[in-house]
């Protein structure tokens, strides 16, 4: 059998707020909130859930890929996922488990911690990233990790020296990044170049400490067609480039996962049909992994590298640090002489975060280096905490001090991702949050009575200049963009207070939590929580009170009162007032105008106003207030869209319109949906209403709003957990575990389905489709709802 082996690495850089740990809205992403989101709709779960289609364009199987593929997941990503998507979770824990039991070893390796550049990085901090990583990949897999995927393939002795001190046994590289090559037993080394290296088989790279490790190198010319050159678009044109490329050893071919489905739609489908080929062998080609290669196959010859080197950037590493030409983004005249400064930056910050924890550590941490290397099992693992404290700490007392400085040096280390110098501009998302990751740690440093780094940090910035003549340089950027980020307890209070009004959720009498058998008045994020302990209002406009707050890593949190004056709250008072008040404004333009004043609990002080929070978090709060309308008006929007399409006039002689067709334009995303669940209207009745609802010239955006109001409407019948916004009261039960379907519900949503099929909006039924086919597709009680929503 000849063997392919085929790699994703699927990475996203940290994007989550230091201080919310919530990531806040990013415009570019559009149209979804962030691109984290997007990625996992276009690429992440369509890879779980590739389709096999029949000439007719049946499902005729779902593939979950990743359970026949090599692959690598981020942890700072995977992190995200866990919280987002536990279905993806368990299909890449499930795909390895499968694996393991079909090759003996499985298809997940671990990845560098942050994505930094290894070679790049400090002796301390290349081992953090590696133990921390291997940390979360036995957390995750219940298994060590066999291979490790360094950030852009960014390669030397140091960092693959790392790796074997923490048995790994392998890693992959790209051709062009071996120098020489020699058999085992000779020091006789043969220079090469990329063309002529045979990459069929892995090879030993020998180590100073007397360590070896194998490399793999991938094919560069069918892994450079996949991601760049279009490969994709056909899944047998894919096929053939492998089967006419395999033979003797292991064929690898190695991307970017999110090439599948996310640069090339659908090219999840074209890798599912190369899947099934090789799992039915056709001509002769099964699939491997690394891992079992490597097993069965132990190198025969050694290697020298080009180091540093990477697998994107030509000039080694420079792209990283340098303006060495990679990446202009297209933009004529555009340099990265910003790349210099801003690593110089970044580097020099986290020297003195280094220097500072082991000064300040080696009073409270028994070993202070030993301490820092295990942090990645309580990153990994959080419940572990107490019993890690336990262990490493001179005294438990100072667990908080020890917190700190623990998170200073992982925030220290997020500033360094790779990222960061990647692309063309300083003025791009990717060093605002490095930047942003930076000045957080710098906090941390300043609350144990470290220096103050702002004039370092604004010092080596200035020589950093963006593209943008609107930008400026660095420090003016740094000034402008990073620092309103900056949380305190007053800001923290203030978007708590702002989000809880915006969603109605403010008392409209005074409040006492002592008092109330209430759920308690919270809002939350995932590193921090305010609840609201009393609220007494002064006037229409200002309320005193308490709240507490508590970060995730504190076990009680600590009380502040406060004293906050906001515009009209709509839920209290003069609601004809509040109505002439926002005529002309948003709820959001008004909140500019209120700010807060916060004591702590030693006295201290702290005010800041509305207008002062950075411009994403106000994004995220109108994104709040947008999302609760969204909940409410559902209550009304599908009664009022069942009660027009009941008042529909069929078309007579010169009528051109419906009366009151304003009306129909404003809540045109729900009239379909009153459609399917209308059983008082005829077939023909819902071809002539939707026809109607047609000629508005519905653009992608409203079409694919209607779809998904009405898949997930069909996905609440049968009792699945839909989208949040999308609750229509209209759910028979729940699926829990495996609870089963209620009968009259599946004949409910068969009858649905059916109607909206009949409307012709080309809707896909790829979340059905999901949850149909993880239930099972060809029981019986299914078979009515599969054959419906495109199974064979």
């Amino acid at each position: 059998m000849r063997q392919v082996c085929i790699h994703g690495h699927f990475y996203q850089p940290p994007r989550e707020d230091p201080w919310l740990g919530s990531i806040l809205s990013e415009a570019s992403a559009a149209p979804e909130r962030l691109w984290n989101e997007r990625i996992l709709k276009e690429s992440y779960l369509p890879l779980a859930y590739a389709r096999r289609v029949d000439a007719d364009g049946k499902i005729v199987n779902i593939i979950n890929c990743y359970e026949w593929i090599s692959f690598n997941f981020g942890p700072t990503l995977m992190k995200w996922i866990d919280r987002r998507s536990s279905d993806l979770s368990k299909k890449l824990i499930e795909a390895d488990q499968k694996s393991f039991e079909r090759f003996g070893h499985g298809n997940a390796i671990a990845q560098i911690y942050h994505h930094i550049i290894m070679p790049l990085a400090s002796e301390l901090d290349k081992e953090l990233e590696v133990a921390w990583s291997i940390a979360d990949f036995e957390k995750r897999y219940n298994r060590k990790p066999e291979g490790m995927w360094l950030s852009e393939c960014a390669v030397d002795i140091a960092s693959l020296e790392v790796l074997a001190k923490y048995d790994i046994n392998f890693t992959i590289l790209a051709p062009r990044q071996a120098k020489a090559i020699s058999s085992l037993s000779s020091d006789s080394w043969e220079y090469i170049h990329e063309q002529n290296l045979d990459i069929r088989f892995p090879y030993f790279v020998e180590l100073p400490s007397g360590k070896s490790i194998a490399v793999f190198f991938y094919n560069g010319p069918i892994s450079q067609a996949v991601a760049f050159e279009q490969l994709l678009k056909n899944g047998e044109n894919y096929w053939q480039r492998l089967n006419q490329a395999s033979g003797e050893g292991l064929l690898a071919v190695s991307t970017d996962g999110e090439t599948y489905g996310h640069h090339f739609k659908f090219g999840e489908m074209a890798l599912a049909y190369v899947i099934e080929q090789c799992v039915n062998n056709r001509d002769g080609v099964e699939l491997s992994n690394y891992a079992s290669f490597l097993a069965k196959n132990p190198p025969k010859f050694k290697v020298l590298l080009h180091e540093p080197s990477s697998w994107s950037c030509v000039h080694g590493i420079e792209r990283w640090r340098s303006d060495c030409g990679c990446t202009d983004g297209g933009h004529t005249g555009w340099n990265q002489k910003w790349r210099t400064p801003l690593r110089s930056c970044l580097e020099k910050v986290k020297a003195k975060l280094d220097y500072f924890y082991f000064e300040y550590g080696k009073n409270i941490f028994k070993d202070p280096k030993e301490a820092l290397i295990n942090y990645g099992k309580v990153l990994a693992k959080p419940e572990y905490a107490t019993e890690y404290f336990e262990g490493c700490l001179k005294d438990k007392k100072d667990a908080g001090k020890a917190e700190i400085l623990l998170t200073m040096q992982e925030q220290g280390l997020a500033s360094l991702a790779s990222c960061a110098w990647f692309f063309d501009d300083i003025s791009r998302l990717e060093p605002l949050n490095a930047l942003t990751y930076a000045l957080h740690a710098t906090d941390l440093l300043k609350k144990l009575g470290g220096e103050d780094l702002t004039s370092l940090i604004e010092h080596e910035l200035a020589y950093a200049q963006s593209n943008k003549p609107e930008v400026g340089s660095g420090l003016e950027l740094f000034n402008a963009k990073i620092l309103p980020r900056r949380e305190n307890m007053a800001s923290i209070c203030l978007q708590a207070l702002s989000a809880l009004m915006l969603m109605r959720k403010i008392p409209q009498d005074d409040y006492s939590e002592a008092l109330s058998d209430k759920v308690p008045v919270t809002m939350s994020w995932p590193y921090v929580s305010v609840e609201l302990l009393e609220f007494i209002r002064k006037t229409e406009k200002s309320a005193e009170g308490k709240v507490r707050v508590r970060f995730y890593n504190e076990e009680k949190g600590q009380e502040l009162a406060f004293y906050w004056e906001f515009p009209l709250d709509p839920n209290y008072g003069n609601h004809n007032v509040y109505k002439k008040i926002i005529l002309n404004q948003s709820d959001i333009s008004l909140l500019f105008q209120s700010f807060i004043k916060v004591v702590r609990e030693n006295g201290v002080e702290e005010t800041t106003g509305f207008k002062d929070l950075a411009k994403h978090k106000i994004q995220a709060l109108t994104l709040i207030m947008l999302s609760n309308m969204a909940k409410n008006n559902k209550e009304y929007l599908l009664p009022v869209a069942l009660n027009l399409v009941s008042v529909f006039d069929s078309f007579e002689e010169a009528q051109y319109d419906q009366p009151c067709s304003e009306l129909w334009s404003e809540i045109i995303c729900y009239i379909p949906l009153a459609l399917v669940v209308s059983d008082d209207m005829t077939q023909e009745r819902r071809k002539e209403i939707i026809k109607y609802v047609k000629s508005f010239s519905l653009n992608e955006i409203v079409l694919k709003r209607i779809k998904n109001i009405i898949e997930f409407a069909v996905l609440e019948v049968l009792g699945f957990e839909a989208d949040e916004v999308l609750k229509f009261g209209i759910k028979t039960n729940k699926i829990a575990n495996n609870q089963k379907i209620e009968e009259n519900s599946i004949k409910i949503a068969e009858k649905y389905i059916e109607r909206a099929n009949s409307l012709e909006l080309g809707i896909t039924w790829w979340t059905l489709q999901n949850k149909i086919y993880n239930l099972g597709n060809k029981k019986t009680e299914f078979s009515g709802i599969a054959e419906k929503i495109g199974f064979k």
